[in-house]
């Protein structure tokens, strides 16, 4: 996958951190942002790779740290 994002893609990727809050499935996320399962999981890679970290629970995931929230002392 490219490390350049296009607008639309930062857009998908932005709408699966918000859904991400919660505990939400592979298959759920991938029809409510429309894009593929295995998208899915690149998107999982990128994040991870830039120090989010994804909870697994019961077929159910979200993110439990977010680097761009959780450092910021507002």
């Amino acid at each position: 996958m490219s490390e350049q994002f296009n607008q639309r893609s930062l857009h998908r990727l932005i709408q699966m951190m918000v859904l991400m809050n919660e505990p939400i499935s592979i298959p759920k996320l991938a029809e409510s942002i429309g894009i593929g399962q295995r998208t899915v999981y690149r998107y999982f890679h990128l994040l991870q790779k830039n120090g989010f970290e994804i909870e697994k629970e019961l077929h159910r995931y979200r993110i439990t740290y977010n680097p761009i929230v959780d450092k910021c002392a507002c």
